[in-house]
């Protein structure tokens, strides 16, 4: 569904451009509505995409069966991303209700290695692991592809 509404948002941004270009009276209008239409189109390959991920990561957790484990492969970087701030967060927040911060296990992150990626290095890892240094969480990265995150730093 995402490919079917890229293919249409593509060709009405090219409609948008071609009447935006064009010299006749109203080719403004004209390409605001090609425009207007692509943008709509655009927001539902961002829906579907969405609905993609969260299937890939569903996947992912029937087969890790671990609630402190989350497996990012076949995510993109961007959705990697949202998916490790949310999943940082929940965690933190059920093991700081458990352990009243007295001790807290570790959530693991696998990123893997980026052997399916064109260039062969992981996107993912460094990607990850700048997020939640720059977020404050206290990490483990002495594994190649997973990130540890321990606690926050203090």
């Amino acid at each position: 569904m995402a490919i079917e509404n890229i293919t249409k948002r593509n060709q009405l941004f090219m409609k948008a451009a071609r009447a935006f270009s064009g010299k006749g009276y109203g080719s403004g209008g004209v390409a605001f509505f090609y425009s207007q239409e692509g943008k709509s189109y655009d927001s539902k390959v961002k829906q579907w995409n969405a609905r993609a991920a969260q299937a890939t990561l569903m996947q992912n957790q029937l087969r890790v069966h671990d609630s402190h484990t989350v497996d990012l492969h076949g995510l993109t970087v961007a959705q990697a991303l949202a998916v490790v701030k949310d999943t940082v967060n929940d965690w933190y927040s059920r093991e700081e209700m458990k352990s009243g911060r007295s001790y807290f296990k570790p959530l693991t992150i696998i990123t893997g290695l980026g052997n399916n990626s064109p260039s062969y290095n992981s996107r993912l890892g460094p990607a990850v692991t700048n997020r939640l240094i720059k977020e404050g969480w206290k990490l483990d990265v002495s594994r190649k592809g997973f990130v540890i995150v321990k606690g926050v730093r203090m």
